[in-house]
């Protein structure tokens, strides 16, 4: 799914074990709500590797790709990529 997303939160960037590689990785965790969507429910996204490392803060309006993944009852989202468009303050 793409589409524009405003960032609601921006947690840290944190290191974690990477059981396909054996090594490490970076991840981060976003919270972030459809832009184009009046009123439109936050949610959380995860970041990983160098997308982790993006310079993208609260705020920031960024056009991105995710990837949902259903387990269960619950979902989880990952950005795959991110461009950055613009900034908001509100």
């Amino acid at each position: 799914m793409r589409g524009f997303f405003k960032i609601d939160e921006c947690g840290e960037t944190c290191t974690v074990r990477d059981e396909t590689t054996r090594g490490t990785i970076e991840k981060r965790v976003v919270k972030m709500h459809d832009w184009l969507k009046e009123g439109a429910e936050p949610f959380a996204a995860t970041l990983f590797g160098t997308l982790a490392q993006t310079g993208i803060g609260e705020g920031d309006i960024i056009y991105g790709e995710l990837l949902l993944k259903v387990q269960g009852e619950a979902t989880f989202a990952t950005l795959l990529y991110v461009v950055k468009i613009g900034h908001e303050n509100n």
